[in-house]
């Protein structure tokens, strides 16, 4: 991998998605460009997990790896469903319990603070889309997001703080149906997926959200 001659602190990696309106899509939809083969993906994933944890890296969610002490503290409060505020054009944000997202033109994102009256935090006057997030859907992000961390996962003291009921208790016939299948591990303090239900997040979110 020649990402590691260059020794950076932080490393993330990512299969490379198919987005719409992207000619690569279009390639690949009328042939002109083979389609991604999973099982290729996942024996490149594999390969790469295997070279980065050699060369000192520590995978601390899904997608990113670290050297000690240098995780990525915006993924860290992100993936931990914790409120960021997003500023800019084009910007996303999360906070007092609404996702946001700004003006896309600089011009515009400029013109609006300017013009439009100021409205209560975090919606200010460059904000064009926003969604209040309920208690349903607030357990829901923090499951499907707390669950790509690779070795913290989701601590079940501080989610049964956060929302007032045990996490075991809400779902823990799923849970362990999930463990059974070598999908989950469940410790005193953790609920983790295990190397293989890495690759099957999918179908552990879709029974527990």
């Amino acid at each position: 991998m020649r990402l590691l001659r260059f020794a950076p602190d932080h490393i993330s990696l990512y299969a490379l998605g198919l987005e719409d309106g992207t000619p690569l899509k279009a390639w690949v939809e009328d042939g002109s460009v083979p389609r991604p083969d999973d099982d290729l993906t996942a024996d490149m994933y594999d390969l790469a997990t295997e070279m980065l944890d050699q060369a000192g890296y520590r995978q601390y969610e899904i997608s990113n790896w670290c050297k000690p002490g240098h995780e990525c503290r915006h993924n860290l409060q992100y993936w931990r469903n914790l409120p960021y505020i997003g500023v800019g054009p084009g910007a996303h944000g999360y906070a007092g319990g609404v996702r946001y997202s700004t003006e896309l033109s600089p011009q515009r994102y400029v013109r609006r603070l300017q013009e439009t009256p100021v409205n209560p935090f975090p919606l200010t006057p460059a904000v064009i889309e926003s969604t209040p997030v309920d208690r349903a859907n607030e357990i829901a992000d923090t499951l499907m997001m707390g669950l790509r961390l690779t070795r913290e996962g989701i601590e079940l003291d501080t989610f049964a703080a956060r929302f007032g009921v045990s996490l075991l208790e809400l779902h823990g016939e799923v849970i362990a149906k999930h463990v059974q299948a070598g999908l989950l591990h469940v410790d005193d303090a953790h609920i983790t997926l295990t190397e293989r239900g890495r690759f099957l997040s999918n179908v552990v979110l879709r029974d527990l959200i």
